[in-house]
């Protein structure tokens, strides 16, 4: 892949011969008060002038033709291009702002602290503020602060991580945008740097060279002048298409979504139109519709598409209750075996169970959406003292207290859990007051027998609680 490079007296693509010797080709004059740039294409430029640091305008090198296609919300001191977007480092304050030339949409990516700099990552990007304090931002998780790295400079990015430079350690790492640490796989790198998949392009004003992969230095022909920054040049197709219909798009007809996909704005929202049909199903969240149709797995995040904003935020709650959920479960549990459900009276998403897949080859337990009650709106129980927080329910399907929940509204204890496969177990009779938990005198089915801590051995006779049988025996 070649390299472009911006001089106070040229635009010119750079590479490199086959006896490693420094190829210059395709110069052109760059335009006369240039503040900012990035590269689009080979010929298609986004620059921002010094006159006008808040407008953002397309130049063409072949035409030397430019045309504003935008306005920052203020100044700005760095723009990039990253997944078929350009971003914007504001001069001052927070946020970072984001250009999708398809549509010509603006939109501000919230970062909640200063930003200073700002380098792309995998699905996000991460920035520091004027201390160095660096910040993952997740585009569908939000901000997340780098914890034990301080006065970091920010140089470039680099298989899917911003690279910084952290001078007590005198060493580069790299960041996720999740604010994980990458440690021991990256080059010595020192200076600001491009980068083109693997390959890497350093400037070293000092010597007027250009240092390839960190080693094979070229030295840069006097005429090219003070260099201000190298780019990569992105791969295009000739003609960008909807990735769902593909058909080409007319008159701002499209969108970027932050993986970098495009689509028509009718195909996204016809995709997404029915990204939230578990509530009538009365089924676990799924965002099957809510991510992008090109199979990424990215969320859909758009200032044009109106559905996107209820999708980040279901995402972003459920995605903050996860963590409490699975310190509960199994240490080898993950986020997409922890099942929410949306309660019917006040809207919000709350822990349904935990994912059997065996249990889920067929469709899921029928259920009316009004059952579907989280603990702050389940009205069938409340201890005087303690509220909900120690309420026990009787197994659906034996006399047992339940101690596990699946599906939302199936209360079960361990031993029906175990028995539980395929199809919901068959209910075992009460065996009578000699042999049941409960003393023989209950209900049948899931209802609340009261609070954990209040209840006493007379209530509840724990010596006829039936357990599972050892999986030695239960295999035979």
């Amino acid at each position: 892949m070649s390299f472009i490079v911006f001089s106070t007296n040229f635009v010119f693509e750079l590479g490199r011969s086959g006896d490693n010797a420094l190829v210059v080709k395709g110069s052109a004059t760059l335009p006369e008060n240039v503040l900012c740039v990035s590269c689009w294409d080979a010929n298609t430029f986004y620059i921002t002038l010094k006159s006008e640091p808040q407008k953002l305008h397309k130049w063409s090198k072949h035409t030397n033709t430019q045309e504003q296609v935008g306005v920052f919300d203020c100044e700005v001191k760095k723009i990039f291009l990253f997944q078929n977007k350009i971003y914007g480092v504001p001069r001052s304050g927070h946020g970072i702002f984001i250009f999708d030339p398809i549509c010509r949409e603006m939109d501000t990516l919230p970062t909640h602290h200063s930003v200073s700099n700002c380098e792309p990552a995998d699905h996000g990007l991460v920035f520091n503020d004027a201390s160095g304090q660096l910040y993952g931002v997740h585009f569908n998780k939000g901000v997340t602060k780098v914890e034990g790295l301080q006065s970091c400079v920010l140089l470039g990015s680099l298989k899917r991580c911003a690279i910084a430079y952290v001078p007590s350690e005198k060493t580069v790492v790299g960041v996720s945008e999740s604010g994980t640490i990458v440690r021991n796989i990256f080059p010595n790198i020192r200076r600001q740097f491009c980068s083109a998949g693997e390959a890497t392009v350093e400037f070293d004003s000092t010597n007027n060279v250009f240092i390839f992969d960190g080693e094979s230095k070229c030295v840069a022909p006097n005429a090219v002048g003070k260099v201000l920054l190298v780019c990569s040049i992105p791969e295009r197709d000739e003609e960008e298409v909807c990735t769902l219909c593909l058909c080409e798009f007319d008159d701002a007809d499209g969108v970027t979504l932050d993986c970098g996909h495009m689509f028509h704005k009718d195909c996204v929202d016809q995709w997404v139109s029915s990204w939230d049909k578990y509530k009538e199903k009365a089924e676990h969240v799924v965002f099957t519709n809510a991510v992008c149709p090109a199979g990424c797995k990215r969320l859909v995040r758009h200032p044009l598409i109106p559905q996107s904003k209820a999708i980040g935020a279901l995402f972003g709650k459920v995605s903050r209750m996860t963590p409490g959920i699975l310190k509960l479960m199994d240490p080898a549990k993950v986020d997409d075996d922890v099942l929410f459900y949306m309660c019917h009276s006040c809207g919000e998403p709350f822990f349904g169970g935990e994912k059997v897949c065996f249990r889920m080859l067929s469709s899921e337990p029928s259920k009316k959406p009004e059952e579907l009650l989280c603990e702050l709106c389940q009205r069938d129980f409340s201890c005087p003292s303690h509220k909900r927080d120690f309420v026990v329910y009787k197994c659906k399907f034996c006399c047992n207290p339940a101690t596990n929940r699946s599906f939302a509204t199936r209360y079960i204890c361990d031993r029906c859990d175990k028995r539980w496969e395929k199809q919901e177990p068959d209910v075992i009779p009460c065996g009578g007051p000699a042999s049941c938990p409960l003393g023989g005198k209950h209900k049948e089915g899931c209802y609340p027998l009261g609070c954990l801590a209040c209840l006493t051995p007379n209530d509840i006779h724990y010596e006829h609680i039936v357990q599972p049988p050892p999986p030695s025996e239960a295999a035979v």
